[in-house]
């Protein structure tokens, strides 16, 4: 008994012998610092504050850098004093540019808009900047959404049996607030940017070719690069329905366009050529602004473009595109080559299918490099004879159609105006032979 119960006091007095022990022991603090992720933190948030005074310094550089590093898109001196330009959406901002740019090297250019007094303030506001008395705005309005008004227009242009040395197709429509379809039922996208101007640009064709040498400017986008070269006709009367019609039109018209430029190209003479001009991805810029606000407003976009272009992004300002399409207007040496796809971002303002990445336009200047070129590179859609004849064919057959309908229209109307004029003279010859008799009896 003695012996168990020495055995059980032994065991308990061991185990509270242990407990005390155990609670004697002192007992780890609580943690009370911050957690090793907010050390981290802490940390990385110290080494941003140190480094964002220099980093914002070296942005800024690099911005600068990249401005004044940009490629050269000063136009030369070119005197077109005996030229005559056309701009069509003359109106908008870049063709404004344009006109002005062409207006320094005088040529006599014309405005054509669907706002005449849109048109004959920028003409009067270029005239005060460049001092040149040649800048007008066309007497008759060009309505591209509608291709009676582009027939009438083209006539209009015959009819005062004046030289047309350059025709610049400087529409860039992207859709707004307009209906969809025109009243001609086509889509609206296609028809300002491709159709009207590819129409216009056909019955002008007779005027370019007396005028010679004279030259066709299209200003396309890089837009056109998503575009499909072949359309169903549901596409171009705007029959496909709404789900990214906008985006999906824009692209396919700017395709249109690229490829009628290079169909006219192939098929003109040398004494036109045909050019297509991307105006480039525009940024604003603070200089030049009317007020400190709106320059505040535009730097941190100027900024960033200018330190994307350090990596690859280029971008150019709204009067560096201007420039661009200016030097496919009037510089010499391109009336002499044809077909070209120019770009200001990409010097000089050239960029070519051949060269697959277009930085640098180099088919022209060596024949060797041509005949590389030619060799090594797939053809894009836009070069393809057979593709782009298919797709312009479409496209004219549909604004013939819609011309066809007009033109019906307006013989029938002509032919009432004459049935309504016999009429009077009948009636006058019958009151003058009634009246006669009177006078004898």
């Amino acid at each position: 008994t003695d012996d168990g119960g020495g055995r059980q006091g032994g065991v308990g007095s061991k185990g509270k012998g242990n407990r005390e022990a155990s609670s004697s022991e002192p007992r780890s603090p609580k943690r009370t610092g911050p957690s090793p992720l907010q050390v981290f933190v802490t940390e990385m948030l110290e080494v941003a504050t140190d480094w964002m005074l220099p980093g914002t310094f070296l942005l800024v550089v690099a911005a600068l850098g990249a401005y004044a590093l940009r490629p050269s898109l000063g136009l030369t001196d070119v005197d077109m004093s005996n030229k005559t330009v056309l701009i069509t959406d003359g109106a908008s901002p870049r063709g404004v540019l344009h006109a002005e740019y062409l207006a320094r090297c005088n040529a006599k250019v014309v405005l054509a808009a669907s706002n005449i007094t849109a048109a004959t303030e920028a003409a009067q506001a270029i005239t005060m900047r460049t001092g040149s008395s040649k800048v007008s705005a066309a007497e008759l309005e060009l309505e591209l959404a509608s291709v009676v008004s582009v027939v009438e227009f083209a006539r209009w242009w015959e009819e005062k049996d004046e030289p047309l040395h350059v025709l610049v197709n400087n529409a860039d429509y992207r859709g707004g607030s307009d209906p969809l379809v025109t009243a001609d039922g086509l889509e609206r996208i296609m028809q300002v940017n491709h159709l009207s101007q590819m129409l216009l640009t056909e019955l002008l064709m007779p005027v370019l070719g007396r005028s010679s040498p004279s030259r066709v400017v299209h200003v396309v986008s890089e837009a056109h690069r998503r575009g499909r070269p072949h359309l169903d006709p549901k596409a171009i009367r705007g029959q496909e329905g709404t789900k990214g019609s906008k985006v999906n039109a824009y692209a396919d018209a700017k395709l249109m366009q690229v490829m009628y430029s290079m169909k006219l190209a192939r098929d003109t003479t040398s004494n036109i050529t045909s050019h297509a001009v991307n105006p480039g991805t525009v940024s604003p810029s603070p200089f030049g602004r009317p007020s400190a606000k709106e320059a505040w407003a535009a730097l941190p976009a100027w900024l960033w473009y200018s330190v994307a272009r350090v990596f690859g992004v280029h971008s150019v300002t709204l009067p560096e595109s201007a420039v661009a399409q200016s030097y496919a207007s009037a510089a010499p040496s391109l009336q002499y080559i044809s077909g070209l796809y120019l770009s200001p971002d990409k010097g000089p303002f050239q960029a070519c299918y051949r060269c697959g990445d277009g930085k640098f336009h180099r088919c022209y200047r060596s024949e060797i490099m041509s005949a590389l070129c030619g060799a090594t590179r797939p053809l894009h859609a836009a070069e393809d004879p057979k593709v782009c004849d298919k797709a312009m064919k479409a496209g004219l057959d549909i604004v013939d159609e819609v011309k066809g309908r007009y033109e019906e229209k307006r013989r029938a109307e002509e032919e009432r105006i004459a049935a309504e004029k016999r009429k009077k003279e009948e009636e006058a010859r019958i009151a003058a032979e009634k009246k006669k008799a009177e006078e004898e009896e």
